[in-house]
């Protein structure tokens, strides 16, 4: 799991798995500036929790490609969402301070919000 206990401001950042059922908890207020990827075995990432407060935020770059996907939350302080084609069992929950859209279908067989 990865989990980030304080805000980071980053430019674009990897974040790798190599161990099954992985989560990624990015919850707090976090600055990225750059482009968000997954990497390693991405069947391997399960729960994702990502928030970013930068009015240009952009959605992790391979996020439909996360085959075992469970739940998913996105928090875009100051930015829009556009989610690309997602299939997710558990939940999906996006806060957008812009709109929030779909360029691709959204599969969740849990609840959306």
């Amino acid at each position: 799991m990865t989990t980030l206990t304080q805000a980071a401001s980053a430019g674009g950042i990897t974040l790798t798995s190599t161990a099954a059922s992985s989560d990624v908890l990015l919850s707090n207020a976090n600055d990225m500036t750059g482009a968000i990827t997954f990497a390693g075995t991405l069947s391997n990432f399960r729960n994702v929790n990502l928030q970013n407060t930068d009015a240009a935020a952009l959605m992790p770059t391979n996020l439909g490609s996360l085959s075992n996907l469970n739940n998913l939350t996105l928090t875009y302080d100051n930015a829009a969402i556009a989610f690309p084609t997602i299939t997710a069992a558990g939940n999906l929950s996006a806060t957008a301070g812009g709109a929030i859209t779909e360029t691709g279908a959204l599969i969740v067989t849990g609840t959306q919000l």
